[in-house]
Formats: structure tokens, sequence, C-alpha cells
């Protein structure tokens, strides 16, 4: 029985185990040709460490399977649901970022000391080990996947919408981050306060857990979503949503010149009701595309046909053009 406790143990454990085994071999070989029974020797302690660096050494051998599922069930879900073949592509780009940013400034901050002269981490904690507890990186990766999908996939469905609205990939993306920034942005932030809060334990493997989550939900905010995530969907473009085939482009950045109606859930059915808003000032906005202009005159002729006064219940008419109908008439409530 061999004792094993010091920090460097690894390596003397695998040693010890390689001389012990070729002696293994030879009484089992000799055991095999009829000889007489030798010793087997092995390697242990009374403490546990032999054990724990076998746990470590066999989860960290696991690992590499892990992200690899992880990874694979997130990317097809995700191409499913959004029924697109480059997405998942996209989606390991994105949130690759963070995790090895992160993961790259524990080392140089855990493992290489880059603060030991600070107390940011909980006074001592830092100039106690300059090595990352085995179990942070387990556990934390599954988590910050998670984090960088779940804040990707909010802001892709929102530049999707603006998409299937009919704008182009541009647009969709300028309108896209300006509806939800301001959403990640707060999320975020109260995320990596939370997250922080464990970084001024004096236990380290908390410390650096929440060193993990804070940094990687920092950096998903404020510079992945913001610059990594709309620069990929608008380089590759079209593509974005293949195979699925989206509409063509009916619409620029000043369809709407009412900001309050800039919004792909909210025009449905004002555009099909062929009702014009009017302004403060008693104006009619008259600003369209010709989508809507060609519903207008559909719906002021079906109002001809059927006989309906266009001065009654305080309407008025208004002359709007069309593709089909070079000048159609069509009403519009004052109120």
């Amino acid at each position: 029985m061999c004792c094993a406790r010091s920090e460097d143990s690894r390596p003397w454990v695998d040693a010890v185990r390689s001389i012990l085994g070729q002696f293994n071999e030879v009484a089992l070989n000799r055991a095999a040709n009829g000889g007489p029974p030798g010793w087997i020797f092995y390697v242990t302690d009374d403490g546990g460490t032999v054990d724990a660096l076998d746990a470590v050494k066999q989860i960290y051998g696991d690992f590499p399977m892990m992200i690899a599922v992880t990874l694979t069930v997130v990317f097809v879900m995700a191409g499913v649901i959004f029924r697109s073949a480059l997405l998942p592509v996209r989606l390991l780009l994105s949130i690759s970022v963070p995790i090895i940013t992160v993961y790259g400034l524990g080392v140089l901050v855990f493992q290489k000391g880059a603060l030991d002269n600070t107390s940011l981490f909980g006074e001592g904690v830092l100039k106690k080990t300059h090595a990352l507890y085995w179990l942070a990186p387990i556990m934390s990766f599954s988590i910050l996947v998670g984090l960088g999908l779940d804040y990707d996939i909010f802001l892709y469905s929102r530049i999707m919408e603006f998409r299937v609205a009919g704008y182009d990939e541009r647009v969709a993306i300028m309108k896209g981050v300006q509806k939800t920034g301001g959403i990640i942005t707060g999320a975020g932030c109260i995320m990596a306060v939370a997250f922080g809060g464990m970084m001024f334990s004096q236990e380290l493997v908390l410390n650096e857990f929440g060193f993990f989550l804070c940094f990687t939900v920092l950096i998903d905010t404020f510079i992945v979503r913001t610059m990594v995530v709309p620069a990929l969907i608008n380089l590759i473009g079209t593509w974005n949503w293949w195979p699925t085939k989206m509409k063509p482009v009916t619409r620029d950045e000043n369809y709407l010149e009412n900001p309050e109606d800039d919004d792909p859930m909210l025009i449905g059915d004002e555009e099909r009701s062929g009702v014009a808003k009017s302004g403060g000032d008693g104006s009619v906005n008259t600003h369209s595309s010709p989508m809507q202009d060609h519903a207008r005159a559909i719906d002021a002729e079906h109002d001809r046909l059927a006989g309906d006064d266009p001065f009654a219940h305080g309407r008025r008419p208004v002359e709007t053009a069309s593709p089909a109908h070079p000048i159609s008439r069509m009403t519009v409530d004052d109120d």
C-alpha cells in the first residue's frame, strides 16, 4: 500500500502503476503457465487521494463526449425548429466565443496568477492555489451553453420575424437588435450581478464557478449579441434561412413613419383593413408600400360595389394609387 497526497501526485501514481504493472504481468503469465501464484500489486491510500485522481481522469476522459452530445442535441433542435440548415453552424461560432474566452481568462487568473495582488475574488483565495478546481469547468459548461443559446435564439427569432414581415436581412438585423437590445442588456446585467456574488466566496470552487458564469454573461451580452451575432447573420445573408424560402423584400427602413407600428406583430391587421392613420394635425399618413396600396384599393372597390356611402358615419374619401388601380377611392375614419 502506497500513499500519495501532494499536488503532483498524478505523475507519481502513473509512474508507480507502470512499474507495478510490469511485475503484475510477469506474475499473471507465470500463473497462466502453471507456475506458482505470485503477488499482485496495486496503488491506493487511506485518504482517497488516488481514488479522486482516478475519478478526475475518468470524468475528463468522458468530457469530450459530453460536449459533443450536448452541442449535437442543441444544434439539431435549433435547426429543426427554425428550419435552417446553417443555423447550427452559426450557433457553433457564436456560442464558442464566450465559452473559450472565459475559460482562457480562468486559466490566466486562477492558474497563472494574473490577479494575485488584488482582492477582487475573495481576499487570499487567489494566493492559496495556482490551479483550476477540476469540477468547475465540468459544472459550468452546460450552463454556459444554455446562457449563450438563450440570448442568441431570442435575437435570432426577432430578426427572423422582421424578415418574414418583408424587410431585407440588413434592415431586419438593425430592427431586431434595436427591439431586443434593452431587454438582453438588462437581463445580462442582472444575471452578472447575481453570479458575481459567488466570486467573493472563500471557497475556491464557488469562486471559480461564479467567475465563469459572470464573465460569460458579460461577454455574451456586450460583445457577442451586439457585434458577433449581427455580423455573422449579415455575412451569411439569405443563406441564414436555407432551405426555407422567404418572401420577396417589400419593405425598407423607411417603411413606417410611426415607430409604434414598426413591429411585425402589430401591423398585419392594419394592412388588411385598408385604413390609414391620421396624424395629430389631421393629416393622413399615406406612406405605404405597393402591397398596402393594392390592399387598400381592393377594399375601396369592395365598398363601392357594395354601395357603401363614403360620407356615412363621419367618413371621408381619400385617393390612393396602386399597380392594379391607378386611382382608387377609399375611406378613412376621422376618429
